[in-house]
């Protein structure tokens, strides 16, 4: 489900830089990809499962801080990174999350890393580093560092806190609570969404904002919330660094973009990680806390 999700990530960052270049505001695009992912799962899920939309009193503190974190942190964060900093460059540096993920872990659980956990992290990071050789030349924006670091920490503080929840609740219903408290956020902060410039939005802006409501938004933050319930926090991090290698194939197959040596090694790395962060041994217990049965309210 993870690599699931980073590959609708890899696929959806080429779009929202494309209309960065085409003027759209980076807040503008996140507030409509938030508020448009909550309306089309809150309709749907009211329409054939409206006992979903129910959540366990002692789940929306927490969920309440995962819905701020989304729609600020992994969400404009995201887009300002992506627009700031060339893309490469900004998805070396949020894909340092795994380090931040196998950190956070290793605290709560008070010890130290497996060293196979910490060997498929550094395989991981590194490997991601390569595919999208950040090292190559290209303007720096310190704001734009910022803002991709702050979005590698926000996805950290996420999955650790989805992965902890007091109680058992499901995952549609955990993400419909998010996108409820983003776009209760969103709809004022920073504009108005009744100055949202809907007349002046072409078709071709219409289809990037939808396609990145979808594949940045309402499909990732299904796919990370069903495998954070599921697997340690550490292997949701390291199964994510498969997001900048969809994009880089995915460049290679329809731009005709070479890849070179270097990234096809990092891919190749990538790759192994992937795989090996889901084998037996890659971290020790869970973190997390038993949960209790949901009862609704």
């Amino acid at each position: 489900m993870a690599i699931v999700g980073a590959m609708c990530g890899g696929i959806s960052a080429s779009i929202t830089r494309a209309l960065s270049d085409d003027g759209v505001q980076a807040e503008r695009v996140n507030q409509f990809r938030f508020i448009g992912a909550f309306i089309v799962l809150a309709l749907f899920l009211a329409a054939t499962r409206p006992a979903l939309l129910r959540i366990p009193r002692r789940a929306w503190k927490p969920l309440f801080v995962a819905g701020l974190l989304g729609s600020f942190g992994t969400g404009l964060a995201y887009i300002l990174a992506l627009t700031l900093l060339p893309i490469a460059t900004a998805q070396a540096l949020i894909y340092t999350s795994p380090i931040m993920l196998l950190g956070v872990s290793s605290i709560i659980g008070r010890q130290w890393p497996p060293p196979v956990a910490a060997a498929t992290v550094a395989v991981a990071v590194g490997g991601c580093w390569l595919v999208v050789n950040a090292s190559a030349g290209g303007s720096i924006d310190l704001l734009g560092v910022a803002m991709a670091l702050t979005t590698a920490a926000s996805f950290t503080a996420y999955v650790t806190i989805i992965g902890r929840l007091p109680v058992e609740v499901p995952t549609v219903s955990i993400v419909v609570t998010m996108f409820g408290v983003a776009t209760a956020t969103l709809a004022f902060v920073p504009y108005p969404i009744w100055t949202f410039p809907f007349a002046e939005t072409t078709g071709a802006q219409w289809l990037g904002l939808i396609g990145v409501m979808l594949l940045a938004t309402l499909f990732p933050y299904l796919l990370f919330a069903g495998a954070t319930l599921r697997v340690p926090g550490p292997v949701v991090g390291v199964c994510a660094t498969v997001e900048p290698v969809v994009a880089v194939i995915g460049a290679w197959v329809t731009l005709g973009q070479a890849l070179t040596p270097t990234q096809i090694a990092g891919i190749v790395l990538v790759l192994c990680a992937a795989t090996a962060a889901q084998l037996p041994g890659f971290t020790g217990a869970r973190a997390a806390p038993p949960r209790e049965p949901a009862t609704g309210g």
